[in-house]
């Protein structure tokens, strides 16, 4: 079977598209259609659905995307290795973060990475936790930017602790605490972040007892902050947010502390290719760097 055009199978799947796999690729169209067809003639099944719309796989093809995945894993990383040994440093990583991480924290360690390996190619997709586990056992990703909390399997390598905050306007009150109970919340509206948004403040409030009077919901932080500043009510967030939050609002720590761990989800040690690991050692340093600044991000 062959690598090439199994990568590009990948592509074709992954964009929905062989148009769009073409673009990426530096392939025509035809010749697109022409390695997928000889792809198909190779395994003697049908793995796509051709429509003017775009592509997508058959249930033969469900059934080998898996499959697929691993060996053109296993071939990039063999690739990579080999490049490695003869002194260079190429391949491709795609990473899996959600928007806060894509946002406060990858863009100095890409910046930093790109400029010490130029000729390895990164690929960024933001999503939710669940979405990213789904993800990484798909094979689509290489390393989710991830809290331990939302892991199921595979290997978690920690970064650093974030803290949870109340979030509260700087003219509210509680805004002169240094600490404050959870249950001091309930005495104002609550503006929620939708729970699919964040496992580990569902976690907090769960575990706390705490069930609040909702008042508004948002699936964004910015707007929650927005909202938070106008005295329309208080939050619970990641201190991350508050920390790059508007000035008028206020993070307080809970009482006991709350933390969220944050790390990078791999399937396994042995699994992760040279440009991988190249990567997880410029995340570390880019933290290790800026917690002796005293800010992460």
């Amino acid at each position: 079977m062959d690598l090439v055009k199994c990568q590009v199978l990948l592509r074709a799947v992954d964009t929905g598209s062989f148009t769009k796999a073409a673009e990426e690729l530096g392939y025509t169209p035809s010749g697109v259609t022409h390695m997928m067809n000889a792809l198909e003639e190779e395994l003697g099944i049908t793995l796509l659905h051709r429509t003017r719309s775009g592509c997508s796989l058959t249930p033969s093809g469900m059934d080998l995307i898996s499959s697929i995945r691993e060996f053109v894993s296993a071939g990039e990383k063999v690739s990579q290795t080999v490049a490695q040994i003869q002194g260079l440093d190429v391949g491709h990583v795609t990473i899996g973060a959600g928007l806060s991480f894509a946002r406060y924290l990858l863009p100095k360690v890409i910046s930093k990475f790109q400029k010490k390996y130029p000729k390895i190619t990164i690929e960024l997709i933001e999503s939710g936790g669940s979405r990213l586990r789904q993800l990484m056992a798909e094979r689509v990703i290489d390393i989710a930017v991830i809290t331990r909390q939302e892991m199921v399997s595979g290997t978690f390598i920690p970064l650093f602790l974030d803290d949870i905050l109340a979030v509260v306007s700087s003219d509210n009150p509680l805004a002169e605490k240094k600490e404050i109970d959870i249950m001091e919340l309930g005495d104002y509206p609550f503006i929620r972040l939708k729970a699919s948004y964040d496992h580990d403040i569902e976690m907090l409030m769960r575990n706390r007892g705490f069930e609040p009077s909702v008042g508004l919901m948002s699936s964004d932080e910015n707007t929650i902050m927005a909202m938070v500043k106008e005295n329309l009510g208080v939050s619970i967030m990641a201190g991350m947010h508050v920390n790059n939050g508007p000035s008028g609002i206020v993070g307080i720590p809970f009482a006991p502390r709350a933390l969220r761990e944050t790390g990078l989800f791999i399937s396994s040690e042995e699994e992760i290719s040279p440009a991988g690991r190249k990567f997880i050692n410029e995340i570390k340093l880019v933290v290790e760097e800026s917690s002796r600044l005293g800010r992460i991000y």
